[in-house]
Protein backbone atom coordinates (compact mmCIF):
# COMPACT_ATOMS: atom_id res chain seq x y z
CA UNK A 1 0.00 0.00 0.00
CA UNK A 2 1.27 3.93 -0.99
CA UNK A 3 2.02 5.46 2.24
CA UNK A 4 0.87 9.06 2.82
CA UNK A 5 1.17 11.43 4.73
CA UNK A 6 -0.46 11.56 8.26
CA UNK A 7 -0.99 15.46 7.53
CA UNK A 8 -2.54 14.91 4.00
CA UNK A 9 -4.86 12.40 5.52
CA UNK A 10 -6.29 15.24 8.11
CA UNK A 11 -8.06 16.73 4.76
CA UNK A 12 -11.72 15.16 4.37
CA UNK A 13 -13.45 15.28 1.88
CA UNK A 14 -16.09 18.15 1.61
CA UNK A 15 -19.60 17.26 1.88
CA UNK A 16 -20.68 20.09 -0.17
CA UNK A 17 -18.40 18.66 -3.37
CA UNK A 18 -19.86 14.95 -2.43
CA UNK A 19 -23.36 16.29 -2.78
CA UNK A 20 -22.55 17.99 -5.81
CA UNK A 21 -20.42 14.90 -7.29
CA UNK A 22 -23.99 13.01 -6.76
CA UNK A 23 -26.28 15.54 -8.29
CA UNK A 24 -27.84 14.24 -11.64
CA UNK A 25 -27.21 15.74 -14.50
CA UNK A 26 -28.54 19.53 -15.15
CA UNK A 27 -29.60 19.63 -11.23
CA UNK A 28 -29.97 23.14 -10.36
CA UNK A 29 -27.36 24.65 -8.31
CA UNK A 30 -28.08 26.27 -5.06
CA UNK A 31 -25.71 24.65 -3.19
CA UNK A 32 -22.22 25.63 -3.94
CA UNK A 33 -20.51 29.29 -3.25
CA UNK A 34 -19.62 31.10 -6.59
CA UNK A 35 -21.78 33.61 -7.86
CA UNK A 36 -23.15 32.82 -11.27
CA UNK A 37 -23.31 35.43 -13.26
CA UNK A 38 -21.77 36.50 -16.48
CA UNK A 39 -18.38 38.34 -15.80
CA UNK A 40 -18.97 41.95 -16.02
CA UNK A 41 -17.60 43.62 -19.00
CA UNK A 42 -15.58 46.27 -17.38
CA UNK A 43 -13.12 42.99 -15.46
CA UNK A 44 -13.06 41.61 -19.09
CA UNK A 45 -12.08 44.79 -20.82
CA UNK A 46 -9.66 45.08 -17.76
CA UNK A 47 -7.98 41.63 -18.66
CA UNK A 48 -7.59 42.73 -22.18
CA UNK A 49 -5.97 45.57 -21.82
CA UNK A 50 -3.43 43.48 -19.09
CA UNK A 51 -2.78 41.19 -21.73
CA UNK A 52 -2.16 43.76 -24.43
CA UNK A 53 1.10 44.94 -22.04
CA UNK A 54 2.75 41.25 -22.93
CA UNK A 55 4.31 41.61 -19.55
CA UNK A 56 2.29 38.34 -17.89
CA UNK A 57 5.39 37.48 -15.57
CA UNK A 58 5.77 37.13 -11.88
CA UNK A 59 5.18 39.80 -9.98
CA UNK A 60 7.23 40.15 -6.44
CA UNK A 61 6.08 37.72 -3.71
CA UNK A 62 4.00 39.92 -2.06
CA UNK A 63 1.84 41.37 -5.03
CA UNK A 64 2.48 44.15 -7.54
CA UNK A 65 3.67 47.44 -5.38
CA UNK A 66 0.57 49.44 -6.98
CA UNK A 67 -2.33 46.75 -5.83
CA UNK A 68 -0.75 46.27 -2.65
CA UNK A 69 -0.74 50.35 -2.06
CA UNK A 70 -4.68 50.08 -3.42
CA UNK A 71 -5.75 47.65 -0.80
CA UNK A 72 -3.53 49.36 2.12
CA UNK A 73 -5.93 52.52 0.87
CA UNK A 74 -8.99 50.03 1.30
CA UNK A 75 -7.95 49.81 4.58
CA UNK A 76 -6.17 52.73 6.04
CA UNK A 77 -2.75 50.72 6.38
CA UNK A 78 0.74 50.94 5.44
CA UNK A 79 1.56 48.71 2.13
CA UNK A 80 3.97 46.55 4.04
CA UNK A 81 0.70 45.41 5.93
CA UNK A 82 -0.76 43.42 2.79
CA UNK A 83 0.19 40.11 0.83
CA UNK A 84 -1.14 39.35 -2.54
CA UNK A 85 -2.42 35.88 -2.47
CA UNK A 86 -3.82 33.29 -4.56
CA UNK A 87 -7.48 33.93 -3.27
CA UNK A 88 -9.07 33.89 0.05
CA UNK A 89 -8.28 30.17 0.53
CA UNK A 90 -4.96 30.00 0.10
CA UNK A 91 -4.36 32.74 2.73
CA UNK A 92 -6.32 31.05 5.22
CA UNK A 93 -3.42 28.45 4.61
CA UNK A 94 -0.42 30.53 4.77
CA UNK A 95 -2.31 32.86 8.09
CA UNK A 96 -2.32 29.32 9.59
CA UNK A 97 0.80 27.80 8.16
CA UNK A 98 2.47 31.15 10.18
CA UNK A 99 1.03 30.98 13.66
CA UNK A 100 0.18 27.37 14.15
CA UNK A 101 2.15 24.70 16.17
CA UNK A 102 1.05 21.08 16.33
CA UNK A 103 -0.86 20.62 19.43
CA UNK A 104 -2.42 24.21 19.30
CA UNK A 105 -5.70 24.69 19.72
CA UNK A 106 -8.17 26.83 17.55
CA UNK A 107 -11.16 27.93 18.23
CA UNK A 108 -13.65 27.63 14.64
CA UNK A 109 -17.16 28.71 14.51
CA UNK A 110 -20.15 26.47 14.34
CA UNK A 111 -22.19 26.52 12.12
CA UNK A 112 -18.97 27.79 9.88
CA UNK A 113 -16.88 27.02 6.76
CA UNK A 114 -15.85 23.80 6.22
CA UNK A 115 -12.36 24.28 5.19
CA UNK A 116 -11.34 26.44 9.01
CA UNK A 117 -11.04 22.67 10.48
CA UNK A 118 -9.76 20.61 8.24
CA UNK A 119 -6.84 23.30 7.43
CA UNK A 120 -6.32 23.38 11.26
CA UNK A 121 -6.34 19.87 11.34
CA UNK A 122 -3.93 19.42 8.57
CA UNK A 123 -1.17 21.61 10.96
CA UNK A 124 -1.55 18.79 13.41
CA UNK A 125 -3.84 21.74 15.92
CA UNK A 126 -6.76 21.47 17.29
CA UNK A 127 -9.67 22.40 15.74
CA UNK A 128 -12.46 23.59 18.88
CA UNK A 129 -15.99 24.74 17.68
CA UNK A 130 -17.20 27.96 19.50
CA UNK A 131 -20.78 28.36 18.70
CA UNK A 132 -23.68 30.62 17.05
CA UNK A 133 -26.99 29.86 19.04
CA UNK A 134 -30.00 28.70 16.88
CA UNK A 135 -31.82 29.24 19.59
CA UNK A 136 -30.69 32.83 19.94
CA UNK A 137 -31.18 33.82 16.02
CA UNK A 138 -27.53 32.47 15.85
CA UNK A 139 -26.14 34.80 17.63
CA UNK A 140 -22.73 34.48 19.44
CA UNK A 141 -22.86 32.21 22.81
CA UNK A 142 -20.25 34.70 24.69
CA UNK A 143 -20.35 32.04 27.42
CA UNK A 144 -19.36 29.34 25.12
CA UNK A 145 -16.39 31.65 23.94
CA UNK A 146 -15.20 32.75 27.01
CA UNK A 147 -15.32 29.13 28.66
CA UNK A 148 -12.22 28.40 26.53
CA UNK A 149 -8.90 28.36 27.69
CA UNK A 150 -5.04 27.89 26.37
CA UNK A 151 -6.34 28.99 22.24
CA UNK A 152 -4.01 29.73 19.84
CA UNK A 153 -6.23 31.66 17.42
CA UNK A 154 -9.92 32.01 17.10
CA UNK A 155 -11.27 31.85 13.35
CA UNK A 156 -14.00 34.34 12.21
CA UNK A 157 -16.07 34.48 9.41
CA UNK A 158 -17.77 37.89 9.06
CA UNK A 159 -20.31 38.30 7.83
CA UNK A 160 -20.82 34.50 7.91
CA UNK A 161 -20.58 31.37 5.37
CA UNK A 162 -23.12 29.74 5.89
CA UNK A 163 -25.50 31.80 7.99
CA UNK A 164 -25.16 34.74 5.56
CA UNK A 165 -25.21 37.23 8.63
CA UNK A 166 -22.69 40.01 10.39
CA UNK A 167 -21.99 40.03 13.81
CA UNK A 168 -23.49 42.18 15.83
CA UNK A 169 -21.10 45.32 17.73
CA UNK A 170 -21.51 43.61 21.22
CA UNK A 171 -20.50 40.01 19.54
CA UNK A 172 -17.66 41.74 17.43
CA UNK A 173 -16.51 43.37 20.61
CA UNK A 174 -16.87 40.54 22.99
CA UNK A 175 -14.62 38.38 20.00
CA UNK A 176 -11.92 41.34 20.12
CA UNK A 177 -11.52 41.41 23.89
CA UNK A 178 -11.47 38.03 24.36
CA UNK A 179 -8.25 37.54 22.28
CA UNK A 180 -7.12 40.67 23.59
CA UNK A 181 -7.28 39.44 26.85
CA UNK A 182 -5.89 36.09 26.13
CA UNK A 183 -3.13 37.20 23.84
CA UNK A 184 -4.57 35.35 20.97
CA UNK A 185 -4.42 35.30 17.36
CA UNK A 186 -7.54 36.37 15.37
CA UNK A 187 -7.88 35.56 11.62
CA UNK A 188 -10.90 37.40 10.18
CA UNK A 189 -12.42 36.10 6.59
CA UNK A 190 -14.52 38.86 5.26
CA UNK A 191 -14.21 37.66 1.73
CA UNK A 192 -18.55 38.52 2.03
CA UNK A 193 -17.95 41.96 3.39
CA UNK A 194 -18.59 43.86 -0.03
CA UNK A 195 -21.77 41.66 -0.48
CA UNK A 196 -23.66 43.44 2.37
CA UNK A 197 -27.34 44.29 2.15
CA UNK A 198 -28.23 47.18 3.57
CA UNK A 199 -25.30 48.50 5.60
CA UNK A 200 -21.99 47.51 5.48
CA UNK A 201 -19.77 45.72 8.46
CA UNK A 202 -16.75 47.19 9.89
CA UNK A 203 -13.58 45.29 9.09
CA UNK A 204 -12.00 44.09 11.82
CA UNK A 205 -8.23 45.50 10.27
CA UNK A 206 -6.69 46.98 12.96
CA UNK A 207 -8.58 45.92 15.72
CA UNK A 208 -5.63 45.15 17.14
CA UNK A 209 -1.96 43.95 17.01
CA UNK A 210 -2.78 39.91 16.20
CA UNK A 211 -5.14 40.40 14.13
CA UNK A 212 -5.49 38.42 10.39
CA UNK A 213 -8.01 40.24 7.98
CA UNK A 214 -8.31 38.02 5.16
CA UNK A 215 -10.21 38.79 1.93
CA UNK A 216 -10.36 38.18 -1.85
CA UNK A 217 -12.18 39.88 -5.02
CA UNK A 218 -14.04 36.13 -5.37
CA UNK A 219 -17.42 37.12 -4.00
CA UNK A 220 -17.28 40.98 -4.10
CA UNK A 221 -17.04 40.56 -7.99
CA UNK A 222 -17.92 37.28 -8.60
CA UNK A 223 -14.01 36.67 -10.01
CA UNK A 224 -14.12 32.88 -8.58
CA UNK A 225 -11.46 31.32 -10.96
CA UNK A 226 -8.94 34.39 -10.74
CA UNK A 227 -7.57 33.73 -7.87
CA UNK A 228 -6.64 37.02 -6.53
CA UNK A 229 -7.22 37.42 -2.42
CA UNK A 230 -4.76 38.96 0.47
CA UNK A 231 -3.95 39.14 3.80
CA UNK A 232 -3.65 42.59 5.76
CA UNK A 233 -1.60 41.93 9.20
CA UNK A 234 1.02 43.17 11.04
CA UNK A 235 4.50 43.61 9.25
CA UNK A 236 6.17 40.82 11.06
CA UNK A 237 3.06 38.37 10.52
CA UNK A 238 2.65 39.76 6.68
CA UNK A 239 6.74 39.22 6.45
CA UNK A 240 6.35 35.86 7.68
CA UNK A 241 3.38 34.62 5.44
CA UNK A 242 5.47 36.16 1.89
CA UNK A 243 7.67 33.67 2.99
CA UNK A 244 6.00 30.82 2.96
CA UNK A 245 3.63 32.40 0.10
CA UNK A 246 6.95 32.29 -1.95
CA UNK A 247 7.31 28.83 -1.78
CA UNK A 248 3.36 27.82 -2.33
CA UNK A 249 2.86 29.71 -5.27
CA UNK A 250 5.59 32.16 -6.05
CA UNK A 251 3.01 35.29 -6.75
CA UNK A 252 -0.66 35.71 -7.15
CA UNK A 253 -1.60 35.69 -11.47
CA UNK A 254 -0.40 38.72 -12.47
CA UNK A 255 -2.97 39.31 -14.85
CA UNK A 256 -5.36 38.93 -12.07
CA UNK A 257 -3.26 41.60 -10.01
CA UNK A 258 -3.54 44.02 -13.01
CA UNK A 259 -7.31 43.34 -13.49
CA UNK A 260 -7.36 43.87 -8.99
CA UNK A 261 -5.71 47.85 -9.60
CA UNK A 262 -8.57 48.33 -11.74
CA UNK A 263 -10.96 47.00 -10.28
CA UNK A 264 -9.71 49.63 -6.60
CA UNK A 265 -11.19 52.56 -8.64
CA UNK A 266 -14.33 54.31 -8.71
CA UNK A 267 -15.79 52.51 -11.51
CA UNK A 268 -14.58 49.38 -9.91
CA UNK A 269 -16.81 49.43 -7.35
CA UNK A 270 -19.50 50.46 -9.15
CA UNK A 271 -19.29 46.35 -10.33
CA UNK A 272 -20.04 45.40 -7.17
CA UNK A 273 -22.90 47.87 -6.69
CA UNK A 274 -24.56 45.96 -9.73
CA UNK A 275 -23.74 42.87 -8.23
CA UNK A 276 -25.21 43.46 -4.81
CA UNK A 277 -28.24 44.69 -6.79
CA UNK A 278 -28.69 41.25 -8.47
CA UNK A 279 -28.44 39.82 -5.12
CA UNK A 280 -30.96 41.76 -3.56
CA UNK A 281 -33.69 41.05 -6.14
CA UNK A 282 -33.02 37.42 -5.78
CA UNK A 283 -32.84 37.96 -2.15
CA UNK A 284 -36.43 39.10 -2.43
CA UNK A 285 -37.32 36.20 -4.96
CA UNK A 286 -36.72 34.14 -1.90
CA UNK A 287 -38.63 35.57 0.37
CA UNK A 288 -41.43 36.12 -1.45
CA UNK A 289 -41.34 32.32 -2.61
CA UNK A 290 -40.59 30.75 0.57
CA UNK A 291 -42.71 32.84 2.69
CA UNK A 292 -44.01 31.15 5.85
CA UNK A 293 -40.91 28.97 6.17
CA UNK A 294 -38.46 29.54 9.26
CA UNK A 295 -35.75 31.72 7.51
CA UNK A 296 -32.60 33.41 9.72
CA UNK A 297 -32.85 36.97 8.66
CA UNK A 298 -30.11 37.66 6.31
CA UNK A 299 -27.94 41.29 5.79
CA UNK A 300 -24.66 40.02 3.44
CA UNK A 301 -23.18 37.32 1.12
CA UNK A 302 -25.64 34.75 -1.16
CA UNK A 303 -26.67 32.68 1.25
CA UNK A 304 -30.70 31.95 2.76
CA UNK A 305 -30.13 29.30 6.54
CA UNK A 306 -33.72 27.79 6.09
CA UNK A 307 -35.17 25.84 8.62
CA UNK A 308 -36.72 22.35 7.50
CA UNK A 309 -38.76 20.06 8.89
CA UNK A 310 -36.49 16.43 10.06
CA UNK A 311 -33.05 15.73 9.39
CA UNK A 312 -31.75 18.01 7.21
CA UNK A 313 -29.21 15.55 5.44
CA UNK A 314 -32.63 13.78 4.56
CA UNK A 315 -34.57 16.85 3.01
CA UNK A 316 -31.41 17.10 1.27
CA UNK A 317 -31.48 13.95 -0.60
CA UNK A 318 -34.81 13.98 -1.18
CA UNK A 319 -34.12 17.92 -3.01
CA UNK A 320 -31.43 16.12 -5.11
CA UNK A 321 -33.67 13.55 -6.23
CA UNK A 322 -35.59 16.55 -7.60
CA UNK A 323 -32.72 18.38 -9.39
CA UNK A 324 -31.63 20.74 -6.59
CA UNK A 325 -28.51 21.05 -5.14
CA UNK A 326 -28.69 22.58 -1.55
CA UNK A 327 -26.31 21.96 1.77
CA UNK A 328 -27.38 20.48 5.01
CA UNK A 329 -26.79 22.86 7.40
CA UNK A 330 -25.28 19.72 9.79
CA UNK A 331 -22.33 19.66 7.21
CA UNK A 332 -21.47 23.24 8.77
CA UNK A 333 -21.68 21.84 12.61
CA UNK A 334 -23.61 20.60 15.00
CA UNK A 335 -25.53 24.24 15.79
CA UNK A 336 -26.73 23.94 12.09
CA UNK A 337 -28.34 20.51 12.24
CA UNK A 338 -32.07 20.72 11.23
CA UNK A 339 -31.60 23.82 8.53
CA UNK A 340 -30.17 24.14 5.24
CA UNK A 341 -28.12 26.47 3.29
CA UNK A 342 -29.85 28.18 0.10
CA UNK A 343 -27.10 29.94 -2.25
CA UNK A 344 -29.08 32.58 -4.61
CA UNK A 345 -26.53 33.75 -6.48
CA UNK A 346 -27.51 32.40 -9.39
CA UNK A 347 -30.06 33.30 -12.61
CA UNK A 348 -33.60 34.35 -11.72
CA UNK A 349 -34.73 31.93 -14.19
CA UNK A 350 -32.39 28.71 -12.04
CA UNK A 351 -33.77 29.92 -9.09
CA UNK A 352 -37.38 29.92 -9.53
CA UNK A 353 -37.12 27.41 -10.49
CA UNK A 354 -34.83 25.60 -7.87
CA UNK A 355 -37.29 27.11 -5.26
CA UNK A 356 -40.62 25.49 -6.80
CA UNK A 357 -39.04 22.31 -6.59
CA UNK A 358 -37.92 23.09 -2.64
CA UNK A 359 -41.29 24.14 -1.97
CA UNK A 360 -43.04 20.64 -3.53
CA UNK A 361 -40.48 18.82 -1.67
Amino acid sequence: MMELSGRSRQLRPSPIREIFNHAPAGAINLGLGELKFPLHPFIKEAGFRALERGDITYTPNAGLPLLRRKLAEHYGVDPGNICVTCGAEEAIFIALAAIIEPGDSVLVPDPGYLAYPNLVRYYRGVPLPYRFDPENHFQLDRANLADHRNIKAVIVCNPSNPLGTALSEPDRSAIIDFCRKNDVWLIVDEVYRELFHGTRPESFSGSFEKCIVISALSKSHAMTGWRLGWLNASKELIQAATRIHQYTATCAPRISQEVAVDLFSEYGWRVNEQLRHKLAANREIVLHKLSGWDILPNDAAPYMFVKVEGPDSDFVKRLLAEGVITVPGSAFGEMGRGWIRISYGVTENELRKGLERIILC
